[in-house]
């Protein structure tokens, strides 16, 4: 989702004990946060994970003025003249007089400051128009099993929109080990994604080899990729629980880069987040976060004998992108690209899953969503203890982190706004931290203990375009961020 960001306004309603944030956002328009009751703005109670609820938000929407000097707001006006690159954007106190000091722990209730931030730059404001996705063709090695249990997040970014024309496609191709074939289970598996894929109008195939270790298959997945025989520019090798966070990021992704993918050898990857990896691997590009190639880099390691050849050569190393790394290295003297938008998510615990996500870090895809990586029993993307069922849920988990970055767009998804001298942090799409006596750590992850936490549990939509992101801490206290869209600046 591409969403052209000019005049908007941020409003912060702080009330009582009980604190509701509500964040409008407008392409053309404005974004509110505001403390208060839940109730107030007409949000019942829920907890069943349907993140995504048609709902009219009119009364939020009513109340994103700054009227009412009875609850403290901030108000932030978008200067779409004064873009920046910037992930983190702070509310210095040059923008407006007299701000509250971070030891104050309330705002007065006659409280009421407007700031202007600058936009955030969108790599391809046209977006559909540099790349279309029938340009990809994506490649995993795995089962149909598994595939199956993850195929709601895979449909998140490979389905086409319902206003998408079915000729705009992506193409997904699926390798497994043809002793499977006799397999029922798999069968039956297999069966249900096809049913599955042409409901969706998604573009899934599948191909058998006999190829047992799954390396072998990870690397000559490019041949059978190649052997497709599509008018794909760009060949994406990648996980079963690689997730991109929206289709528009696939997109914005690979438009940001100037070479032709059919005139240059380009290897796009992403690195790993654990040193214990990194010292242990080296600089590959680590395939769960996605591997990017150009079609020239494509047709080049499918020339005569060089994947066979390059792999006798290099069949002992462990982990098929480490060995695709090597190959690209010796046929084409070309080392990984890394993108920071790329996100190999080896994590070792939820903790630091938490801090990725609340570091302003921007994000095209997430791995292990679905547990693994250096943890032994996985990470959650969020933190049990609120007491939401789903949020232990990975797959109900990651679809409602999409939604969100769908509906605030994937350039502002996580994207870190603080407030007051630190006092209040947003992460959009993730989370609201209000701190005792602010933020001490601006520069990295967030390591102070003094603060409340709302982690978002609920998406809703309603038809005039307001879109509305409910947070709730474990203490049942909610926080709505809410956002109002001009839907004809998407793409």
């Amino acid at each position: 989702m591409q969403l052209l960001h000019n005049i908007n306004h941020i409003k912060l309603k702080v009330s009582g004990f009980k604190r509701i944030i509500s964040f409008l956002g407008l392409a053309f328009g404005l974004f509110v946060f505001s403390f208060g009751v839940s109730s107030l703005l007409g949000f019942p109670s829920k907890q069943q994970p349907d993140h995504l609820i048609n709902k009219d938000t009119t009364t939020l929407a009513s109340q994103s003025k700054c009227k009412n000097k009875t609850i403290p707001s901030i108000i932030f006006n978008v200067d779409s003249l004064k873009e920046t690159e910037s992930r983190t954007w702070f509310a210095e106190s040059e923008y407006s007089d007299n701000l509250v000091s971070p030891s104050e722990t309330q705002l007065p209730k006659s409280y009421c400051k407007t700031f202007t931030v600058p936009s955030i730059i969108n790599a391809t404001k046209n977006c559909n128009q540099v790349f279309k996705m029938k340009d990809f063709v994506f490649g995993m090695a795995t089962t149909p099993k598994r595939l199956e249990r993850v195929l709601p997040a895979v449909s998140h970014w490979l389905a086409p929109r319902t206003n998408e024309s079915p000729n705009n496609s992506a193409t997904l191709l699926v390798l497994h080990n043809i002793l499977l074939a006799e397999n029922g289970d798999e069968a039956k598996s297999e069966a249900r994604i096809r049913n599955t894929s042409t409901q969706k109008r998604m573009n899934i195939s599948f191909q058998y080899t006999n190829i047992n270790r799954y390396e072998q298959r990870v690397v000559f997945l490019i041949q059978s990729l190649w052997k497709l025989s599509l008018p794909a520019k760009w060949y994406i090798i990648q996980d079963d629980d690689t997730f991109w966070i929206t289709r528009d990021s696939i997109l914005d992704l690979v438009a940001s880069y100037s070479e032709d993918p059919m005139a240059r050898n380009i290897f796009i990857g992403a690195n790993t987040e654990s040193r214990a990896q990194k010292s242990h691997f080296g600089n590959i590009a680590y395939g769960g976060g996605g591997i990017v190639l150009s079609h020239k880099l494509v047709e080049l390691l499918n020339q005569d004998g060089v994947l066979e050849n390059c792999f006798e050569k290099f069949k002992t190393r462990f982990g098929g992108d480490d060995i695709i790394t090597q190959c690209i290295k010796l046929a084409a003297n070309l080392n990984v690209m890394y993108d920071n938008r790329l996100h190999q998510c080896d994590f070792h615990n939820t903790r630091e899953s938490i801090e990725f996500f609340q570091s302003g870090a921007p994000i095209s895809t997430l791995h292990h969503w679905n547990g693994g990586g250096p943890a032994e029993r996985g990470f959650t993307l969020f933190p049990e203890s609120q007491g939401l069922p789903f949020h232990a849920n990975p797959l109900e988990s990651i679809l409602l982190l999409g939604e969100a970055a769908a509906a605030i767009g994937h350039q502002n998804f996580a994207r870190r706004l603080v407030l007051e001298g630190g006092k209040v942090v947003v992460s959009l799409g993730y989370s609201v931290v209000v701190y005792e006596a602010g933020f001490v750590e601006l520069s990295g992850f967030e390591r102070v203990f003094n603060k409340v936490v709302y982690y978002l549990y609920r998406v809703e939509c309603s038809e005039g375009g307001t879109v509305s992101m409910l947070y709730r801490n474990g203490d049942r206290e909610v926080v709505v961020v809410g956002w109002v869209y001009n839907a004809t600046e998407f793409c």
